[in-house]
């Protein structure tokens, strides 16, 4: 599975999240938490994942397919016998 496939899966679950979120929202307001806390959840989440996304996946705008997967996939050297 190439590393555009996977980069694509992400942001489709990414997009489904908030799909299910705005269909919820109406029901998180509503309730005992209220809008404030709802949005500062939400804000939280928002900021968790750029951090996560900043500090940990490296830029691979422009490199070639070959030049990604250096950067991801652990290659394993066989035992020499």
């Amino acid at each position: 599975m190439a590393l555009d496939d996977i980069a694509l899966f992400c942001y489709s679950c990414k997009h489904m999240t908030t799909l299910l979120l705005a269909a919820g929202m109406e029901y998180i307001f509503i309730s005992l938490i209220g809008p404030a806390t709802t949005y500062f959840i939400l804000g939280s989440l928002t900021m968790i994942g750029s951090l996560f996304f900043g500090l940990v996946v490296k830029e691979t705008s422009g490199l070639s397919e070959i030049e990604k997967r250096r950067l991801y996939v652990v290659q394993v050297e066989s035992p020499k016998i």
